[in-house]
Formats: C-alpha cells, structure tokens, sequence
C-alpha cells in the first residue's frame, strides 16, 4: 500500500477488505480485549469500518459486551458491539492517526475572582463546552490554521523526539503539495533500537504464553516454534501463538509483513503433510 493515503482512500480500502467473502477473519478472544488495544470497528450510521482505539469494555459476558471506542482518526467517540469488532491488519497500521488534538489559539477559560485575588481558572464552564459543540459539530466544514505546533505522545506513552513533520518533494522545477511525515524519529536516529527494544519487552513473554511455544529474536526478526509428536496439534498451537502475535501488533499500533513471512515443517517422514499458518486474512508462504 501507498504510504500516502487519503482519509476517505483508507475508508474505502478498510471497507473493501473486512466486507469481502475471500478474507477470512480469526474471531477476537473476548478476553485479550484491553483498554488502550487498536482494533477495526464498524460504524452503524454509516456501516463503513475505521480505526479504534478501545477506551473502555462494559461488560464481563460476550453476549453482552459493549465497548466504548474512539475512532482515532475522526476523534468522536461510541460504543461499539463486540461483534462488530475485528483485528486491525497490518496494511493499515503503518498510517499515521489522521486527527489532531488541537486547542484554540489565544483562548482560554474566563478568569474567576476568589476574593480579592484575580485567578485564571483551567476549567471550562458545560455552558461553554455546549455552545462549543454546537458551534463545531461533523457537519460543518472550519478552516483552520496551525500557529504552534507541540510535541505528542506516543502509543507507549514516551514523549515524541521529533514534532510531527511535514515535507513536499521537488521534482524539476515543480513541487509537489506538502504531505505529513510519520511521526516517530527520524531515520537512522541513535535512539531507534533502545527505543524499538523497549516496544518489544514484553513480545517473547506473550507469544510464550500459549504452551508448548518458544520464540527467537534477532535485531527484527523472530522465529515462532514448537516441537511436538502430533503435527495437526502442532499446527494448532502455531495458530494460535499467530493469533497472540496478531492481539500483540494491535496494542503497539504496528504490525508484521506477511510477505516476508514463511512457514516450514521439519520432520524425518518424506511424507506430505497439510499444515497452514494464518496472519490476519492471510495464509502465509509455505517453504
């Protein structure tokens, strides 16, 4: 996929894979949802699939469960069915969040007197978040223009080394408009791999979660593996360390390239054997 993409491009594209018959989706284990985990969710106004990020799971019963999302890249927030939930694909992790937390320049909370000291109060009245929300609602269309940019944060909660930058490429005598840069480090910053290390503390201790798993890491490569004397059984477990995999890229926002992902079965038999292994709606290549 193009890096640079459109809101309503990654609409569509979203809505195209998670309603097409030939993908085929891993029902979401109702116990991995986690607040803060980065999923696709369908909106039932307009039946189309976004980009969510869970704030809140109501309820301990999978029938009855409802969750409380943000749809990360429009900002309004809902609730959400757990059925209309399902694992966000790696094609659509590597965009950036499209909305932006902004505040108005110049304006704040009307200042309060608290005797004979002026004080400037930090809280705004509901009369002023109301007329607020009425004045910006999704069915207007504002203009407006970025006087200070400020540092964000990232999904781990480390500051940002590098405020959100934007470029436009030149090419003869014509430029081309500005686009937004992904946010993070720049390339080849000193401080990527302690960074990218801190990211994937916790990804040996996941995946080895499910029995019988091991896993081996190099730089940004890993092997997912396990011994056993039935192969339809090993088979299972591999599927299912896929899935944790799967669960696991969602709460990091980022994700795995499955071209670039093989499987392979080592046995004595010369016997065929028919083994898969699954990530998101894609079998990967068997070697």
């Amino acid at each position: 996929m193009n890096e640079s993409i459109t809101l309503d491009e990654l609409r569509d594209q979203m809505c195209l894979t998670y309603e097409s018959p030939e993908h085929k989706f891993h029902p979401l284990v109702f116990e991995d949802l986690k607040v803060g985990m980065y999923l696709a969710a369908r909106f039932e106004q307009d039946e189309s699939w976004y980009r969510i990020q869970i704030l809140r799971v109501n309820s301990e019963s999978k029938q009855s469960c409802d969750v409380f999302v943000q749809y990360i890249d429009y900002g309004n927030k809902a609730f959400v069915k757990y059925c209309n939930l399902r694992p966000l694909l790696p094609q659509f992790v590597q965009y950036p969040i499209f909305s932006l937390k902004c505040s108005l320049a110049g304006v704040t909370p009307k200042k309060q007197i608290f005797g004979d000291n002026e004080s400037k109060s930090e809280i705004w009245t509901e009369e002023s978040v109301k007329k607020f929300q009425d004045l910006v609602n999704f069915e207007r269309c504002l203009t407006a223009q970025i006087c200070e940019p400020r540092f964000s944060r990232s999904v781990s909660g480390l500051p940002s080394l590098s405020p959100e930058r934007i470029a436009k490429v030149k090419y003869c005598d014509a430029y081309a408009c500005y686009t937004q840069l992904r946010n993070g480090l720049p390339q080849g910053a000193v401080l990527s791999c302690t960074l990218y290390n801190i990211m994937i503390n916790d990804l040996v201790i996941c995946i080895q979660r499910v029995d019988g798993i091991k896993v081996l890491l190099y730089a940004d490569d890993d092997v997912v593996y396990c011994t056993d004397g039935n192969i339809q059984n090993a088979n299972r477990l591999i599927n299912e360390a896929a899935r944790t995999l799967e669960v696991w890229c969602g709460e990091k926002f980022t994700g795995m390239n499955p071209g670039k992902t093989v499987c392979k079965l080592f046995i004595v038999s010369t016997k065929l054997h028919d083994v898969s292994l699954d990530f998101g709606c894609k079998t990967l290549r068997r070697i």
